[in-house]
């Protein structure tokens, strides 16, 4: 490891939107000797065998989206203060049985339908990997949930975990599985861009 910087910690994401400083040192004095640029870690890749991180200048952030915008969809998170639904009653535990690979993990006690954690959070509470939450991208009625992203670490049987549901953020979600269409944050009835550049008609 390199200035102390872990490979392990690296590819668990522990370095995410770190803050880079980059200047001029003498070596010889110990001393600064100029301040060349300010930012933070972005996208961080393993290239021959060496992880290579973006640098993410203060600059970029004035291209990254501020406020609310108009998308059919809620632009809510599932639980917070604006969707206000409760996710505690709904969050259910559990331990690991065993694992596929780092993007899989399975609890054979798990018997719900297919799809039915589908975008949930699944939340390791033991193990290596305790503290560290995944979205889920797939779960299976075997109890195979198929992780977005990869494991820092590999999963031993045992290990807890807690899972929380997920949104797909329409409509119809909100109004049928959670019943929460009032507090729904997406415009669904919006006219999209096909709509508004269609031409009239002459009626006959």
């Amino acid at each position: 490891a390199a200035a102390g910087i872990d490979r392990e910690d690296i590819r668990a994401g522990l370095y995410d939107l770190a803050e880079i400083t980059l200047f001029v040192w003498d070596w010889q004095a110990g001393t600064q000797i100029k301040l060349i640029a300010t930012g933070n870690w972005g996208e961080c890749t393993l290239y021959r065998g060496r992880f290579v991180a973006e640098f993410r200048s203060l600059a970029q952030k004035l291209q990254q989206t501020v406020g609310r915008i108009y998308t059919a969809g809620c632009d809510a998170e599932l639980g917070d203060a604006r969707c206000r639904v409760l996710v505690g009653p709904l969050t259910v535990s559990g331990t690991i049985t065993g694992q596929t690979s780092r993007l899989q993990v399975v609890d054979t006690a798990r018997a719900e339908a297919a799809g039915a954690w589908r975008g949930g959070l699944l939340t390791f509470t033991s193990g290596n990997n305790a503290g560290r939450t995944h979205e889920l991208r797939a779960s299976m009625a075997t109890g195979h949930l198929t992780l977005l992203l990869p494991l820092a670490y590999d999963t031993a049987v045992g290990d807890a975990y807690t899972l929380a549901p997920g949104c797909d953020k329409s409509l119809e979600t909100c109004r049928d599985v959670y019943a929460n269409v009032a507090n729904f944050r997406g415009f669904p009835h919006v006219p999209g861009t096909l709509e508004v550049l269609r031409f009239g008609k002459r009626s006959s």
